[in-house]
């Protein structure tokens, strides 16, 4: 993501670098990517079930990938989910394979995310 044509990128890393916990992960990333999905669940149930969601293509991408998830209260019942991809190269063929995978990123982390929000 090119982190200054993203206007909300500003939006949405303000209430995350309140953690410093999370330094680590945004400092030397070859690639980040930050969605906000809203819904009622718990951050307990909103990753058991993105995690329990797998097909055998997701779950290969979680070999390769590094993901978390932030929640912000919005309201009594409702949630501000903040679903956060690293990538850090390893190799040459980082960036290829980064780029070649780039447009079927956000339909993956949108469906991994939905299903979290519902089941």
């Amino acid at each position: 993501m090119d982190k200054h044509k993203n206007k909300n990128y500003a939006n949405k890393m303000e209430y995350l670098l309140k953690f410093s916990e999370l330094d680590k992960y945004f400092k030397k990333a070859d690639f980040t990517d930050v969605k906000v999905f809203e819904g009622e669940n718990t951050l307990r149930k909103f990753i058991a079930s993105m995690l329990s969601y797998y097909p055998w293509w997701i779950v290969q991408l979680y070999r390769i990938r590094n993901f978390g998830v932030v929640k912000e209260p919005v309201s009594n019942c409702t949630n501000h989910f903040y679903v956060i991809t690293t990538v850090f190269y390893k190799h040459w063929t980082g960036p290829i394979y980064s780029n070649l995978i780039r447009p079927f990123h956000h339909l993956v982390v949108s469906r991994i995310a939905q299903y979290g929000l519902w089941h």
